[in-house]
């Protein structure tokens, strides 16, 4: 196992270092060094926290690396992303948060060189213009394929001893092109549940299961299906 990784799974398994450990898919992200990986499932299973950890640490590891988080807008980032980055994956006060506020940041800084750039589709310019060791897109059944692949460019800083692009998403209809780029092994598919959650309640649960049609096999059974119910 490289050294980069060999320190990024240390950290996530040290509960004194750090209160997070990963299971099921989440813990397969850690270890996966593979160019493409689609991590997918119901809503509540920890999807998100478990890349941004995986980001957060690596920058951590890794000296001078690059690593790009972002949305199809990136304004959508502020009230999703980037809560539960500042809320749960960094220490309270964390020296990472001073300076702008969350809306208008623009990366975070790393004593040791490192930086997580945040980023939106809706000023592709800027993304484009850069280079990333890592890329990791949340909520990636907003954009499109085309998206995707021109950030597949832009993976080539090549600082850390692999590069990466990883898609973060609930189901969604099965022709999605996140669906089939996965079917065709393009893409390491690695299937969230809830059981990888340790802080996932009963209760929400329970409203999940209340859902209906397709919002109730994507978001709480982790099924592509059509607006019809049609299971691929």
């Amino acid at each position: 196992m490289p050294e980069e990784t060999a320190k990024l799974i240390d950290a996530a398994m040290n509960p004194e270092a750090r209160p997070y450990e990963p299971q099921g898919a989440a813990l397969d992200l850690f270890y996966c060094q593979a160019n493409e990986i689609l991590i997918e499932g119901p809503a509540g299973t920890g999807k998100t926290r478990a890349v941004l950890e995986k980001a957060h640490l690596v920058c951590q590891a890794v000296p001078n690396i690059r690593v790009l988080l972002v949305r199809k807008t990136r304004a959508s980032m502020t009230q999703s992303v980037l809560i539960t980055f500042e809320g749960k994956v960094l220490p309270e006060n964390a020296p990472l948060c001073r300076g702008m506020d969350r809306a208008h940041r623009q990366s975070y800084h790393y004593p040791n060189g490192s930086e997580l750039v945040l980023g939106g589709l809706d000023n592709v310019d800027r993304i484009m213009s850069s280079e990333y060791d890592m890329i990791c897109v949340f909520e990636a059944t907003e954009i499109t394929e085309d998206d995707w692949e021109k950030l597949l460019t832009r993976c080539r800083n090549h600082v850390l001893d692999y590069q990466q692009a990883i898609a973060d998403c609930n189901p969604d209809a099965p022709v999605h092109w996140l669906n089939q780029r996965a079917n065709k092994g393009m893409m390491v598919r690695l299937l969230s549940r809830h059981t990888d959650n340790p802080a996932v309640t009963p209760e929400y649960l329970e409203r999940l299961s209340r859902l209906t049609g397709h919002r109730k096999d994507r978001l709480y059974l982790g099924r592509w299906v059509a607006a019809e119910g049609l299971v691929y």
